[in-house]
């Protein structure tokens, strides 16, 4: 893909792997502007439901309109691939900074992060928009402090059927941070989210998660369930 064109950007680099997608840096041929491209992964863009989903991030993400979460500037669609032309943020995973600090955040800094993290999520969640995907790893913290959500990509408009492609019976979501009502694969709502932002707010007090010791998605899944 490097030294491709996607409408007018080139892609100067690989930037992260994911499970769904990749996501490249892109450059403006005319005016330089740096951007984050997210593209489908070829061997699932032939799976209609998998394509289905992808689009509809797009269609989520340009619902969001905030300093807090990260901006879709275009959408592009050919014969080769789904593309998402988006913000392109130098920061670093506040998964990475966690890991990284010799103690846990500061009680002051910790609460500045999650205050603005929060901001953004108060904002999609007034927009009927449930993340569904919350981790640390899906937060940019910027050089000046500020933070970036990441990855709407499984979210799920609330009562807007069309969109509903995770049905109830199957799980989204990262075991260390899933909701009980995840877990047990039930509807999910704005307090899901806010669940996974307590235990990501504990990480960033205490410098670990809290299921850090279980290894097997079954034991953190009745840990999560059955242990206040």
């Amino acid at each position: 893909m490097i030294g491709d064109r996607i409408l007018n950007y080139e892609i100067k680099s690989l930037l992260g792997e994911g499970g769904m997608g990749d996501v490249y840096l892109g450059e403006h041929v005319s005016i330089g502007r740096k951007v984050a491209i997210k593209i489908l992964k070829p061997e699932l863009a032939k799976n209609p439901e998998i394509r289905k989903r992808f689009k509809n991030e797009a269609k989520v993400m340009a619902q969001l309109q905030h300093p807090n979460i990260v901006q879709l500037y275009d959408f592009h669609e050919d014969d080769n691939g789904l593309y998402l032309i988006m913000e392109f943020i130098e920061g670093d995973e506040l998964a990475d900074k966690i890991s990284r600090l010799q103690s846990p955040f500061e009680i002051k800094d910790a609460k500045d992060l999650m205050l603005k993290i929060l901001d953004a999520f108060k904002y999609a969640h007034s927009n009927g928009v449930v993340h569904r995907d919350v981790k640390p790893a899906n937060i940019l913290v910027t050089k000046n402090g500020d933070v970036k959500v990441l990855d709407f990509g499984i979210a799920k408009i609330v009562g807007d059927e069309q969109f509903n492609l995770t049905k109830t019976g199957s799980q989204v979501g990262t075991a260390y941070y899933m909701s009980p009502e995840q877990v047990k694969a039930k509807d999910i709502g704005p307090q899901s989210d806010i669940y996974s932002l307590g235990v990501t707010f504990y990480e960033m007090l205490s410098g670990y998660c809290p299921y850090k010791a279980l290894k097997s998605e079954y034991d953190i899944s009745i840990q999560i369930v059955n242990v206040p």
